[in-house]
């Protein structure tokens, strides 16, 4: 942007895109495949997670009480709200994975 501004008003143009943006949009078979194995893992810590809230504000006595401290930062948290499950850990990359 810096440099953008430096430019004299005559010498700038506006352009759509930029030719970089078009390579950078084409993925490969293994960039597919990561962004597909990322979406369903991320669809699984999802369902993870809404189950445990699902659980544990039914098992709550005032649900609206549990809700309002769920949704607050952890540093808020009350000690008796029960922590969500923890992510699954990931394996470590390794090319026989391909």
């Amino acid at each position: 942007m810096a440099m953008a501004a430096a430019l004299p008003d005559a010498r700038r143009r506006l352009v759509d895109t930029s030719p970089v943006e078009a390579l950078k949009a084409r993925k490969n078979e293994a960039e597919v495949a990561g962004l597909v194995s990322a979406g369903r893992k991320d669809a699984a810590a999802l369902c993870s997670y809404f189950a445990w809230l699902e659980a544990a504000a039914s098992a709550a006595s005032q649900p609206v009480a549990f809700a309002a401290a769920a949704l607050a930062p952890p540093s808020l948290q009350p000690a008796h709200l029960p922590s969500p499950p923890s992510p699954p850990r990931r394996r470590r990359w390794s090319p026989a994975s391909l």
